[in-house]
């Protein structure tokens, strides 16, 4: 669900836009930029969230093709995205091209339920650093 959820994301971000972009009206009305440019950083943001998996002692993540992992080690903190629909990860080190992992979140955010993938983590995290996580 998570990974046909950001495709999808980002094409009903993206294909207004270039729809504006790339219209008759485009040179006539050059303040439609103030829409245009948003909407392309969502999709490109939406295209570049990964889809996360616990594992025992490291965290799996894939953005498109390949996966990579994370130690629990090295993260420093897992909560919910501004975006509802989004967590974030914030490890030692910067995790391009955002300095930090977003990933989708696959609840819907209005259920007022805590997220199990945010909570899992957590739970890890305080397992492994002896302390309570950030929120």
């Amino acid at each position: 669900m998570a990974f046909v959820f950001k495709y999808w994301a980002a094409a009903i971000l993206a294909i207004p836009a270039l729809l504006m972009s790339f219209g008759k009206d485009f040179p006539a009305y050059p303040g439609q930029l103030v829409l245009i440019v948003p909407l392309l950083l969502a999709s490109v943001f939406s295209l570049t969230a990964a889809q996360v998996h616990v594992g025992d002692d490291r965290l799996r993540y894939r953005r498109f093709r390949n996966g990579k992992e994370i130690p629990y080690q090295e993260i420093l903190a897992c909560r919910e995205c501004i975006w509802p629909v989004y967590g974030v990860l914030t490890t030692m080190r910067p995790i391009p091209p955002w300095r930090r992992l977003y990933f989708v979140i696959a609840i819907p955010y209005f259920s007022r339920q805590p997220n199990p993938l945010i909570t899992s983590v957590n739970n890890r995290l305080e397992v492994r650093h002896g302390r309570a996580s950030k929120k």
